[in-house]
């Protein structure tokens, strides 16, 4: 069922920020503020404080117990937290490598890994201005369908941390790489989910190197 009770829609108009705007500062996806504003996306605490450091508002009012007052946000104040972007006069440069193909299979092993070498270059991201270890991946698979369809182009940033209810890459010990959705963190491991069949799975750390975190996906 979702749940539409919190504030953030309110509060960020209120500060003059678009939702893209907003997810340049909090170092995510705009489709990613689009399901926290209506309730699609669990806001759970991690999601809590950072969009309370970001729009400059109380836990209490972002999930909607206590009533916001607006200090608009000048224009000269937006600019990423985590992701520097890139002036209006600075060129795109084609340096973005395409790194191969993430796994969306349902499957136990996980055997592809990223390339060695970029397959393409891609134009870079505004958001991703001074990020040298970014990368792009195409989906193969339709285990994550209908959030992530095969083909899709995800940008995954590795120098964000992972929490609960992000898109990830897991990269595994022996290399191999796999989209998930995170469900739950504790100190042993984490769960991951695929959606086609839907199906949770528990890895242990010692199971893998790390989580990658998807913060922006291109659909033809």
């Amino acid at each position: 069922m979702k749940s539409t009770t919190n504030k953030i829609r309110e509060i960020r108009k209120a500060k003059g920020l678009s939702q893209q705007q907003l997810a340049d500062l909090v170092g995510t996806s705009n489709q990613q503020i689009s399901f926290l504003e209506n309730g699609e996306r669990q806001l759970n605490l991690d999601w809590i404080e950072r969009l309370s450091k970001v729009l400059g508002a109380s836990v209490s009012e972002i999930i909607g117990e206590k009533e916001f007052t607006a200090q608009r946000i000048s224009q000269t104040e937006i600019h990423p937290v985590t992701i520097p972007v890139a002036s209006s006069t600075q060129a795109t440069p084609r340096d973005f490598p395409l790194m191969g193909y993430a796994q969306a299979v349902d499957a136990d092993s996980i055997p592809t890994a990223l390339e060695k070498r970029p397959i393409k270059l891609l134009e870079r991201p505004p958001q991703f201005f001074g990020v040298d270890d970014g990368f792009a991946v195409i989906v193969a698979g339709a285990a994550m369908s209908p959030r992530f369809e095969n083909k899709d182009l995800l940008y995954i940033n590795p120098r964000l941390m992972a929490a609960v209810d992000d898109d990830v890459l897991i990269e595994m010990n022996d290399g191999g790489i796999a989209l998930r959705r995170i469900m739950a963190i504790d100190a042993n491991g984490v769960t991951l989910r695929q959606y086609q069949p839907k199906k949770d799975t528990k890895f242990l750390k010692t199971q893998y190197r790390r989580l990658m975190r998807v913060v922006m996906v291109a659909r033809e």
